[in-house]
Formats: C-alpha cells, structure tokens, sequence
C-alpha cells in the first residue's frame, strides 16, 4: 500500500510501519513555567486542577499522571466514638499515544461527615485522561471515605479509609484498589482511644492506638516528574483522638483528625487528592478530602 503516516510519505509499495516513542504536543490547562528541565531532557509539563480538555495540536505520546480525589473524614458519634481519616485518591502514571484531543476529568474530594448529626463521609471521585478505560487512558480511583466513629467498615478506594473505634479487624480497615490500606481503629470504646488513619498514594494508614489517632499515610513525591523543588499528592488523612494527639494528615497534605473533645478534622490541601481528617465525639465533623489532580508532559 501506499504509505503516508506520521509525516512520512513513500511513493513506494511499503509494508506497514509503526513508529513509537515520538512525543506529541498539546495546550490545556495551566503550562509549569519555565518549562522544566527532567533528566537531562526538557518537558512541557501542563498541570490540569479542574475538568477540561487537552487540545493536540500534534499526535504522538504523551506521559499522564493522574491523581483522584480524596475521600472525606469520618466524623465521632458519642463521647467516646471517634472518626477515622479519609483515603487518598489513587495515583496512576502512564504513556499514552494520542492524535485527537481528549477530555480530562478531574475528581473531587469526598465530604466529611458526623453521623450522630445525620451525615455520613463520602468516597472521592475519579480522575482519567482519555476515558476510564485503560486500553484507552489512564484512570484513578477515588480515596475511601473514613469510618464513623461507631463501628462498621469504612470504604475501600484508590486508598482505603481508616477505621474508627470498635472496629474489628475484619471491618476496620478500608482496602486500597491503588494505593495502601486504612489503618485500624482501637477496638474498644473510650474517649482517650484513637482511631485509624486513611491510606496513602505511598504508604498505609497508621492504627490508632490508645495514646494517638493514626497517622494518614504517606502521599508520593512527584518533584523528580514534574520538576521544581520536594511536592507531594495523594496523602491519608489521620485519625481522631482527642486531648492533644489526633493523627496527622500523611505529607503534610492530607487533614489533621481531631485533637479536642468534639473536634473537627481539618480539611485536606486543596488540589492534592488527599484524605481529610477525622472528627471526634459527638458533634465532631470529618474534614473533606481535596480535589485530584493530573499533569500532561511532553519533550520540547
């Protein structure tokens, strides 16, 4: 046949070529300036924070990093029922070739909740570039949302929630489809007790303990991908315990759970697809996950 592809054009009878590793380029969402400097190779890195499009101006491959959003805290119920931190989103990075422009999704953070005040945590939502199917883009899925502070599981996700108070190995701990686990909740009622901390893109959720919430998991370091200086996404978010030693969020960027009698998690860094913290006692409130994130980059 004959061959015009790529650029390429043969006025020969050819067999068919494929040609592979030939970055393309694209404009969406907000350029990283200057343009960074990988390995000896310099990138165009475009950074997406909200649901857009990633115009090709040439086909060819295009490496995605695709952060979901984080699930929301779990909030106390009772005096002596704490909440568990919320997963992280799941992290996903890949190589994508594409000729045609493709949709970005980027998830949002699940909310935190009380369920003595009638509310409960939610999961965070996906983020993909190109489609949730990965023969055709890249996927995450969201963070599990934390437990209540009663018992019962919290959800699985990209990062598994953790768990809150009496919650039993078998229902403590969320399971993590991309990332880690949640840690577990003490297993017995008490004020002082702590509950488990939500997993991260990078570790699992710490186990609350009697003395401490646990700690969200640790995120995943993304400055050797996208250059520039040490930052983190994807970070648990910890677990409640009143009097002075709530969890902290994994990463500096999931949300603190609760360090007061009746206190609120605080909520995770915004744009970082991290876990909020959970609420303690009756009132307490879960603090919410944060949005996902994803970054496009190709040579220049």
């Amino acid at each position: 046949m004959t061959r015009s592809y790529l650029g390429y054009v043969s006025s020969q009878t050819t067999d068919t070529v494929t040609l592979t590793g030939f970055y393309g380029t694209a404009t969406g969402g907000t350029a990283i300036s200057p343009d960074p400097v990988i390995g000896g190779v310099t990138y165009r890195v475009l950074q997406f924070t909200a649901t857009g499009t990633l115009t090709v101006t040439q086909a060819g491959v295009f490496d995605v990093l695709v952060c979901a959003g984080g699930g929301g805290g779990g909030g106390g119920n009772g005096t002596d029922f704490h909440g568990g931190g919320g997963g992280a989103g799941g992290a996903q990075a890949s190589s994508l070739y594409l000729d045609a422009n493709a949709t970005v999704t980027i998830g949002g953070g699940g909310s935190g909740g009380n369920l003595n005040l009638g509310s409960r945590p939610t999961d965070g939502n996906a983020s993909s570039v190109g489609g949730a199917v990965l023969t055709t883009g890249v996927a995450a899925a969201g963070g599990g949302a934390g437990a209540d502070g009663v018992g019962g599981s919290n959800s699985n996700g990209g990062s598994g929630g953790g768990g809150g108070m009496e919650a039993s190995n078998t229902y403590g701990a969320g399971i993590a489809t991309q990332g880690n686990n949640g840690g577990y909740g003490v297993n017995s009622r008490g004020a002082g007790n702590g509950a488990g901390g939500g997993g991260g893109a990078g570790g699992v959720g710490g186990n609350g303990s009697s003395s401490v919430g646990g700690a969200g998991g640790v995120g995943i370091e993304i400055n050797t991908w996208i250059g520039g200086s040490s930052n983190f996404m994807c970070g648990g978010g910890g677990g409640a315990r009143p009097n002075g030693s709530g969890g902290s969020g994994g990463s500096s960027i999931g949300g603190n759970g609760a360090s007061t009698a009746n206190g609120a998690g605080t909520a995770a860094t915004a744009n970082k697809g991290s876990g909020g913290g959970g609420g303690a006692g009756s009132t307490g409130l879960g603090g919410n996950g944060s949005g996902g994130i994803v970054y496009v980059r190709f040579r220049v």
